[in-house]
């Protein structure tokens, strides 16, 4: 059988790609449709301040998601305030559902403090400030608790209807900050950025496609097939009704560049064929060529890309799980359609040119370029190698001080307006990240210890935590009580506001709940209070030293308190230490070890393709060096300039790895087969490059240059996953053209000299 199948499957292959096309296209947008983007689902359950939100905290002080609102000169006698929250609570409506279950607003907090006993109005907004109301104590805004059940888009949209139709005032003067708009904003900006940047993201892959393979018709089967594969992994994300968010995105764009590279290759050995084959039977004897290399190629691609899946972090859990997959099955279809195209309708300008003068092609002349490029490199070999081993440990050893960040404001542009009015709202108000903790009294002797030394406990632990660097406001049942009389304080006044404290919190216990900062459990049989301490989302704290100082001070307090006025009555508690600060820090941390974890197994499971494929440990290891290379450059350069790795920024080391080792084995195949033939290393070395190095800048070329699109993208984690894969794709590109092959020119080579073809 001199032909690539037989008639009637290719024609089931090319006449069935049109319906798969469009069933995977409309799948794909689908999926889209369900992408949500919440910093907090990233961490997967089963993690420590997981845990101890869900168990601990959540059940006894079930807040929800909270929106700060305010506008422009919205000041505490601002009537429009009670207005705006009481549209923001209004009876839901057949086209309305009640987006808030509940509000606090600067003047209603301010009305019920003014009836606790003790408390005079310069004693009420101090007791604000730095949470409800700014510190030139005028300024003020609205607190509303989101419901669970609505769209966050919508209830953000309904908040700007609501203040706009009340003030008159443009969207650009009012003031959000939240969780529930940071999701809506990466969100939008992520959506955005796809819409404008994937249209040009396309075409220009098509014509850098175009212009490498210098056929307009080789060029549309493979971007063909591209724009198939790159429907694909949305496609997997809709029917398994897996997690969609914008990292997971990534995997359409990745897996299109990575299908044009792999068609470049299946493009150039049926280019190479045609120059001793007829056209009817090339296509099968370009598919023998290409299986081996191209599959290897792309089985150590998916060891890059799977190796994410074993990530804790969510979305790269998904984005390795998925894009493993789609590109496993992309490359099955990509030998199938263009084989079966290019059967039934070869590309017969080659195979003439080929023939009529097969020095004066264009491919012909780059081939020769490159053999005298390969003929340099054997000339500089030592200096070559010299250098590229001391820039390799140079930035090695700098890995060592790299740093990672997860925050909000590290995935949006400085200019974007949540970001404007998350540091309007905080220079005016205070800060907004909360560390959330929860001390827990448990009852002793069948009873729980007298009210008044539980909050004495509690004035202890806020004034601990007063005065840390870089925190705002600490907020607590405290802020809504009369002062808390120390219990060293003797005298008939002191004993008169000891009494009449006491008074209040045994007769008045649903006001202390009312707060949302006390709660009391019978069945758990212990009594718990909240104290939330603000931290500045623009500033760029150290969460880890902040949480150690933290959890520092209460201990000091739990060794220390004796537990109030009671003769030998001691309080003895539990704390908890949770909320947005001790997620972000753990999502950190979890980010550098997935780093470390992922890109090790990635290493490994490389490796030992290439040991079993080259038939020898050294050999393999050897052939691992370039595909190191531009990992160990790229983020040794990060640690030594500084520049923290983000959710974006993490994920390109191991795909990098399996991208850039294609390149290693399309290298490592001409080699051997210039060897099979009887010719020298060195000149096995420049018949390498004249037949795969212009594939190899080609491929480059377009996944690189096409992901770098990319790199306009406003959502910074997209953004830096493309230029990171950008500069190490071209330092993959340099590591295979350059460094691999001085290794082979000098005394290491000899270890492949002996090697057979496989």
């Amino acid at each position: 059988m001199r032909e690539f199948l037989n008639r009637k499957i290719r024609w089931i292959i090319l006449f069935g790609s049109i319906p798969v096309f469009l069933f995977l296209l409309w799948s794909d947008a689908e999926s889209k449709k369900r992408a949500m983007n919440r910093v907090s689902d990233w961490l997967p359950q089963g993690t420590q301040e997981i845990k101890d939100f869900n168990e601990h905290f959540y059940p006894h002080f079930p807040e929800g998601e909270l929106l700060m609102i305010s506008w422009k000169n919205c000041r505490i006698d601002d009537e429009r305030i009670d207005i705006i929250s009481g549209k923001l609570l209004a009876e839901p409506q057949p086209d309305t559902p009640a987006y808030f279950r509940n509000t606090i607003t600067t003047r209603s907090v301010r009305e019920e403090l003014k009836n606790v006993p003790g408390i005079n109005p310069q004693t009420v907004n101090r007791r604000l400030q730095g949470w409800l109301i700014g510190k030139n104590e005028k300024d003020a805004c609205i607190v509303a608790v989101v419901n669970y059940n609505v769209s966050r888009k919508d209830a953000v949209r309904y908040v700007y209807q609501a203040v706009t139709d009340i003030t008159g005032l443009m969207r650009d003067d009012i003031y959000i900050a939240g969780p529930t708009i940071d999701s809506v904003a990466i969100d939008d900006i992520s959506s955005q950025s796809q819409k404008i940047l994937l249209p040009f993201f396309l075409f220009l892959c098509f014509l850098l496609l175009l212009l490498c393979l210098r056929h307009f018709y080789a060029a549309v089967l493979v971007f063909f097939v591209a724009v198939t594969n790159e429907a694909l992994g949305g496609a997997m994300l809709y029917w398994t009704n897996a997690h969609v968010d914008s990292i997971s995105m990534l995997i359409a764009s990745l897996t299109y560049v990575l299908t044009i590279s792999g068609g470049v290759h299946l493009i150039n050995y049926y280019r190479e064929t045609l120059h001793d084959t007829d056209e009817a039977a090339a296509p099968r004897i370009a598919y023998k060529k290409a299986l081996l290399p191209c599959t290897l190629a792309a089985v150590t691609t998916v060891f890059g890309l799977g190796s994410l899946a074993i990530g804790r972090m969510i979305p790269i859990r998904t984005f390795g799980i998925f894009a493993s997959l789609a590109l496993t099955f992309g490359t099955l279809w990509l030998f199938l359609f263009v084989f079966s195209a290019l059967q039934q309708h070869p590309v017969r300008s080659w195979r003439r040119k080929a023939l009529e003068n097969p020095e004066g092609t264009f491919h012909h002349q780059l081939a020769l370029f490159w053999e005298r490029a390969g003929k340099n490199v054997y000339r500089f070999r030592r200096p070559l190698f010299i250098v590229s081993s001391i820039v390799f440990v140079f930035f090695l050893w700098q890995c060592k001080n790299l740093k990672t960040t997860v925050t909000f404001h590290g995935m949006m542009p400085k200019h974007a307006k949540v970001i404007r009015d998350y540091n309007h709202l905080e220079d005016i108000i205070g800060g907004l990240i909360p560390v959330e903790i929860m001390l827990q009294v448990p009852d002793s002797g069948g009873s729980a210890p007298l009210m008044i030394d539980q909050v004495n406990l509690v004035s202890r632990v806020r004034d601990s935590l007063q005065g840390i660097a870089e925190t705002g406001a600490v907020i607590s049942v405290l802020n809504f009580l009369p002062a808390v009389p120390p219990p060293n304080e003797t005298g008939v006044s002191a004993a008169a506001r000891r009494s009449a404290l006491s008074s209040i919190l045994q007769k008045q216990p649903e006001r202390l709940t009312g707060t949302h900062f006390f709660n009391r459990s019978d069945a758990e049989q212990a009594t718990f209070w909240r104290l939330s301490l603000r931290t500045y989302a623009q500033m760029p704290i150290d969460y880890a030293q902040l949480l150690n100082e933290i959890r520092q001070r209460i201990q000091s307090v739990q060794n220390t308190v004796q537990g109030g006025i009671r003769e030998g009555g001691a309080v003895q508690f539990e704390f908890f230490v949770t909320g947005g600060v001790p997620l972000a820090h753990r999502a950190q941390s979890q980010l550098l070890s997935d780093l470390i974890y992922s890109f090790l197994t990635a290493f490994v499971l490389i490796a030992v393709s290439l040991i079993i494929l080259l038939r020898g440990i050294l050999r393999g290891l050897l052939a691992m060096v370039p595909n190191l290379f531009p990992c160990v450059l790229v983020f040794g350069a990060m640690g030594w300039l500084g520049y923290p790795v983000d959710i974006g920024s993490m994920m390109t080391a191991s795909v990098a790895m399996g991208i850039s080792v294609d390149g290693t084995l399309h290298f490592v195949t001409w080699f051997q087969r210039g060897l099979e033939k009887g010719l020298s290393r060195q000149d096995a070395v420049i018949s390498a490059y004249r037949h795969c190095a212009t594939a190899l800048v080609q491929t480059t070329i377009i996944c690189g240059g096409g992901m770098l699109v990319f790199g306009l993208s406003e959502f910074i984690p997209v953004s830096r996953f493309s230029v990171l894969l950008f500069l190490l794709l071209t330092a993959s590109l340099i590591g295979d053209i350059i460094v691999f092959p001085a290794i082979l020119f000098v005394r290491f080579g000899k270890v492949f000299e002996t090697q057979k073809q496989p």
